[in-house]
């Protein structure tokens, strides 16, 4: 059995003295590509046992949609996958874009459930975001108590709770031969218990220009209704958090790309 690491040299010591001097925010886990003869595969090794189930748990969860790659074998804080070969999509692809919309419609369709809005955790959380950012500089006083009214007028009575997958960047897929079929292959952003649309709401940051492209809002509502609706709510929420996080991760020039009052606008 070989093996190698995912991530290079300097990156790893970039990171360690990260940890050991800073307070940036960073993934701890290990990726190695392993191999035996004709068999490849991932080890994924974490910092305790529970994350390692709670990931295989929730990718056997979705075994009959061959969605993921499959989880080989658990052992304490490492786990075992599968290695999907395939071609990074093309966001103008039209056949990317239809498995997407059916990638996230069959996510929300799993288990998820309606809970009050005014009962849930999101609306304190986004409250908590926006003093952060307010502290921080990154957005003024005034913006954030626009945001804050935006966010009273955008509310819904209830909002949908389940799976996600909440890192839909690019390259966190592939699309297999010979359909082709699109995997998602980063299996630790396979999330329980996350506002559902979160995913779509990331992919609108990075790379997706619209939600209504290939009808992907549309097919998401269909399976959980109204989250059409809602989405204005779901989409400031999640981009307000997000910004704390890049803040936290020092990633300065996705931080840039966002620029939150805008949405503000959705209210109107």
């Amino acid at each position: 059995m070989r093996q190698q690491r995912h991530d290079r040299l300097w990156t790893r010591v970039r990171y360690h003295l990260s940890r050991a001097w800073g307070t940036r925010l960073q993934k701890s886990q290990k990726l190695y590509f392993v191999s035996a003869g004709d068999y490849r595969g991932k080890r994924l090794v974490l910092r305790d046992s529970r994350l390692a189930s709670e990931i295989e748990t929730n990718l056997l969860r979705f075994r009959e949609h061959s969605l993921f790659p499959r989880p080989v074998f658990r052992f304490e804080h490492e786990l075992w996958l599968e290695f999907v070969d395939g071609d990074k999509p093309d966001p103008t692809d039209p056949v990317f874009l239809d498995q997407f919309g059916a990638f996230y419609a069959t996510l929300y369709a799993h288990s998820s459930r309606r809970v009050a809005a005014a009962d849930s955790i999101f609306p304190a959380r986004l409250a908590c975001d926006l003093d952060f950012l307010t502290g921080v500089g990154f957005i003024s006083a005034a913006e954030a108590r626009s945001l804050a009214r935006a966010a009273d007028g955008l509310e819904p009575e209830t909002l949908w709770v389940g799976f996600d997958y909440t890192d839909p960047v690019l390259k966190n897929f592939v699309l297999a031969p010979p359909t082709p079929r699109l995997y998602a292959i980063d299996v630790e952003s396979l999330e329980a218990e996350q506002l559902v649309g979160v995913g779509i709401a990331k992919a609108l940051v990075r790379w997706l220009d619209d939600p209504e492209r290939a009808g992907i809002l549309e097919r998401a509502d269909a399976a959980v209704p109204g989250l059409g609706a809602s989405f204005p709510y779901v989409r400031l929420c999640f981009e307000t958090h997000y910004a704390v996080r890049m803040y936290l991760e020092q990633k300065w020039k996705r931080l840039e790309t966002l620029h939150l009052p805008r949405l503000a606008q959705l209210a109107r």
